[in-house]
């Protein structure tokens, strides 16, 4: 389990009131209401959302059309992680960011 997790909720499609979906998810998702605020905006409470699939599947299903983006941020184990899910018509996506290291050249002047 996590040190705390946090959601950030943006959607995008056409001819939807934002407001009003948001009014809808609160009502209709039980976890969504403890991690939104009216507005969508992050007002979780540092647990994990632990049937954030299954939930946003169901609920993207009633709202044909438009794409939900859900930021999954926060802290394990002292270190930061993000993730993001993608849902439309019932379908997801997870994506999770690719880290690369680059190591430095070695000079003999680093040496002390």
């Amino acid at each position: 389990m996590s040190d705390q997790t946090k959601y950030r909720l943006t959607m995008t499609g056409d001819g939807f009131d934002p407001e009003f979906v948001i009014f809808k998810m609160l009502r209709d998702v039980e976890a969504a209401s403890s991690q939104f605020d009216a507005r969508g905006g992050t007002a979780g409470n540092g647990y994990d959302w632990r049937t954030i699939e299954e939930d946003m599947r169901a609920f993207s299903k009633t709202q044909p059309g438009i794409l939900f983006e859900i930021v999954e941020y926060g802290t394990y184990d002292s270190e930061s992680f993000e993730w993001r899910h993608y849902f439309r018509n019932g379908l997801h996506a997870r994506i999770e960011p690719v880290v690369t290291v680059t190591w430095p050249t070695f000079d003999e002047g680093m040496l002390s």
